[in-house]
């Protein structure tokens, strides 16, 4: 389960969004997060299934395409 919380400003206002996903885990969801903010991935092989399950989902070609 992954769970992520983050407080932004909205026209003059502090809005908390978080998001929940039951389908990944936290570990693989933190890597995927890196991976789009930096460009870089630390594959593992523990990690390989679910970071193409979450690319896919997010539609995240390159990254499935690397993992190959």
């Amino acid at each position: 389960r992954f769970s992520i919380s983050s407080v932004v400003r909205m026209n003059g206002k502090i809005v908390t969004k978080e998001v929940k996903h039951d389908e990944f885990d936290s570990e693989s969801m933190k890597i995927f997060l890196q991976y789009v903010y930096t460009g870089q991935i630390k594959l593992e092989l523990k990690n390989i299934i679910n970071l193409v399950r979450i690319s896919s989902y997010y539609g995240n070609d390159v990254l499935i395409d690397s993992v190959k």
